[in-house]
């Protein structure tokens, strides 16, 4: 419900060629659906709810104007969301708690389970006439680049804050 309503808020909206326009009010309205969900208690929902949102805004412009401003709202991301998030956790990170021998041993999980995923990967694409050169790039693409972890983080921290 709340997905339609915020679609025909802003397909009421007179920019009809204005993506910039589309984007930020697509944000607030994200932002607006978070914030209340996460307030009402439904902190889980909150993400789904954005992403109802978001799609069916797509599907009620259509291509050409979601796709515009899609590039607007990718655009964001790229030049001051993500920076921010990423600077905003480094700076979260207290490098006094962590151990050196926990710090070692984290590294060794990470390029030995670099190894296997890289073996699995690479073997996985094996079966495709493509040469060991693109084998490797298929595996080092498949690698986690960790934005997924690094935006979910901040509920795991709230959660250990809480408790």
């Amino acid at each position: 419900a709340g997905a339609a309503v915020g679609a025909a808020i802003l397909e009421r909206r007179p920019a009809d060629d204005a993506p910039v326009a589309r984007a930020f009010g697509l944000l607030v309205l994200c932002f607006a659906l978070t914030f209340s969900l996460k307030a009402l208690g439904f902190s889980g929902a909150a993400a789904l709810g954005a992403l109802a949102l978001a799609a069916r805004c797509a599907a009620v412009w259509g291509p050409a104007k979601s796709g515009a401003a899609g590039n607007v709202l990718g655009w964001l991301w790229s030049a001051i969301a993500q920076p921010t998030l990423f600077a905003l956790l480094g700076v979260a990170v207290d490098l006094d708690a962590v151990r050196g021998r926990d710090a070692g041993l984290g590294v060794a999980l990470v390029a030995i389970s670099g190894v296997f995923r890289t073996a699995a990967t690479s073997g996985a694409v094996a079966g495709y006439g493509l040469s060991g050169r693109e084998r490797l790039f298929v595996a080092l693409a498949w690698l986690p680049k960790a934005t997924v972890q690094a935006a979910v983080g901040a509920v795991a921290l709230d959660a250990a804050d809480g408790s």
